[in-house]
């Protein structure tokens, strides 16, 4: 079995110390492996180390400027740790490399949501929507608008 499979298998099974280790170890024989990082922010995420994940995260995207899904982990990481800016900065860096990925925009609603600025969420969802009309980042961001647009008044 790959390393990468194992990690995989660690996490499905919640074994993050674990995962952590073969990450380590990958990362040893291989420094420039952006997956490796990527896996251990996952690691990190289930073990609730915030700080730990986005480190490993922001590996990853050294390594690998588009990587998408380390992206998706810093988001979360910042997110627990109520750093909005901080996923504002990293969805824009995101969208600035890929403008097409909804996955970016969509944290970008989130994150001005939680600042109270209803006007930049809308227009980040909606712009969501556009790029995702079908998935599953696209009906999130229908949502979000719907509950907006019920329960909050409009003033940012």
């Amino acid at each position: 079995m790959s390393q990468l499979n194992q990690v995989h298998e660690c996490l499905a099974e919640r074994r993050y110390d674990d995962a952590i280790a073969i990450c380590e170890k990958a990362i040893a024989i291989k420094p420039d492996f952006p997956a490796a990082y990527h896996n251990m922010s996952a690691a990190y995420l289930g073990l609730k180390q915030y700080e730990d994940a986005v480190a490993a995260c922001k590996k990853a995207i050294a390594i690998e400027p588009d990587y998408t899904a380390a992206f998706n982990n810093m988001f979360i990481a910042y997110r627990r740790l109520k750093r909005y800016d901080d996923v504002i900065a990293a969805s824009k860096q995101l969208i600035a490399i890929k403008p097409d990925d909804p996955r970016g925009h969509y944290n970008l609603g989130l994150s001005y949501e939680k600042l109270g600025e209803k006007k930049a969420a809308i227009a980040a969802y909606e712009k969501t929507t556009a790029l995702d009309p079908e998935g599953w980042s696209g009906s999130l961001a229908r949502a979000r608008i719907s509950e907006l647009a019920a329960t909050q008044p409009a003033n940012k």
